[in-house]
């Protein structure tokens, strides 16, 4: 066995190498640019073609039409502000660790370390929270889901599209107390990416252990919004020598960096993320999350974030019903899920700056971001920061208290004038 499937299809989700009785396939980071492929050991090899056989892309899964939607955040409040949305995901991994099951999800051990791990506590599940913009390292996991179940034990698998699909092509076969969440994905970046861009930006910090730096890519917002609006970048707690030889726990921000940047702007995803099938209405899983983006209702705050939950069987109906206690919830049409999330309707398109990218990444990865990234961000300003300033501009010259201290106090003449000059700028007015 050569080749299991076309190279800019694989998804990475390594259910040949779980599959492998010979232990001839390892998933392993391609150069330049990290994205994981199967290696075949053609000495271990008998080509007995299994691989290719059970391979999701040579052989696509049935998907599901979503029974319904709901907009849902926790109840618990520390759960809710802890979560990087409405908290739905941590009620479904708390439910079923309370009823003695076990539960699979992206754990970030440190920024060199994400992968799928196995909890089986309740103390352990705050390991699961937050968003990881890198594919998870899945390693032999399937086969430790099989072991839970054959064991009778309930199993909660939560994943990207692709990673579900590949559970579902090792199992062979369907499990009434295995419960698969998908979750609705961009794309992933590989992990080689993600290092470089953390070791790039820690590169005057003293960091005593790397193997403690830890990265948050997406925060709430410390004071309420009218909308839901997080931030965006790379947090990274770290540890910094201060006066005395003494060591200080730090969080450092930075925010917009260039990973997260080209996340956005889906420069750095996998090839096949281009193409992905499963960016789209019809699902893998049981049951679908993700942010409820373009919600109408409003029985559920959605300040501090809202998810969206999406049964697409009955199993996973089931599930979401059972979590009624642990949750503020609200039944929405699923048309209006579908039309508020790009990735429920197309996969992210394939910028034209990716060639760049890719092209000038191996020399010099930071001029490979700044070239790449460069309409991107002239884009951004034009579409988003000159609006959001022009319309703070606009309730600024509409306030009373701003009239009154312009004829009190005259230096805030200046101030105004200086607001007026960047009004006239953002928007192109020219004065007569």
């Amino acid at each position: 066995m050569i080749t299991i499937c076309e190279k800019d299809n694989c998804t990475g989700c390594a259910v040949c190498m779980n599959i492998c009785a010979h232990n001839a396939i390892s998933i392993e980071e391609t150069m330049p640019l990290g994205y994981v492929l199967p290696r075949i050991d053609t000495n271990a090899c008998v080509d007995c073609g299994l691989c290719a056989n059970i391979c999701p892309v040579n052989h696509p899964l049935g998907l599901f039409e979503p029974l319904k939607a709901f907009s849902a955040i926790s109840r618990n409040y520390d759960d809710l502000m802890t979560s990087s949305s409405g908290g739905a995901s941590s009620v479904l991994a708390h439910l079923i660790v309370k009823r003695g099951g076990v539960v699979y999800g992206c754990v970030q051990r440190n920024y060199k370390d994400v992968a799928h791990r196995r909890i089986d506590s309740i103390e352990d599940l705050s390991k699961l929270k937050g968003s990881k913009y890198v594919q998870s390292n899945i390693g032999y996991i399937y086969c430790d889901v099989k072991k839970d179940l054959i064991d009778g034990r309930e199993v909660l698998f939560t994943g990207t599209p692709c990673q579900i699909a590949g559970l579902k092509a090792f199992l062979r076969k369907d499990y009434d107390h295995l419960y698969l969440v998908d979750l609705v994905c961009h794309g992933v970046p590989s992990q080689k990416l993600l290092r470089e861009d953390v070791e790039y930006l820690l590169k005057d910090y003293p960091i005593v252990d790397k193997n403690k730096v830890y990265v948050e890519f997406r925060r709430k917002k410390q004071h309420p919004q009218e909308r839901f609006e997080p931030d965006f970048g790379n947090f990274i707690s770290l540890n910094v020598s201060i006066r005395g030889g003494r060591r200080k726990k730090k969080k450092q921000k930075f925010l917009n960096d260039n990973y997260i940047t080209a996340f956005m702007a889906g420069t750095i995803f996998r090839e096949n993320c281009y193409n992905c099938p499963y960016a789209q209405r019809k699902r893998i899983g049981d049951v679908t999350i993700a942010d409820f983006w373009g919600l109408e209702g409003k029985s559920v705050p959605s300040t501090e974030g809202v998810s969206l939950l999406m049964p697409s069987t009955e199993k996973g109906l089931k599930l979401v019903d059972a979590c009624e206690s642990y949750l503020y919830y609200e039944e929405r049409p699923v048309e209006e899920a579908v039309n508020g999330n790009g990735q429920l309707q197309n996969p992210s398109s394939r910028p034209e700056e990716r060639e760049i990218f890719v092209k000038y990444y191996p020399r010099n990865p930071q001029k490979a971001y700044k070239l790449s990234l460069k309409k991107y961000k002239d884009d951004y300003q034009r579409k988003v920061v000159r609006p959001r300033i022009c319309k703070r501009y606009e309730q600024m010259i509409q306030s009373d208290f701003l009239l009154r201290t312009l004829d009190k106090v005259p230096r805030f003449r200046w101030f105004f004038l200086g607001c007026a000059y960047a009004y006239a700028k953002f928007n192109n007015i020219v004065p007569e």
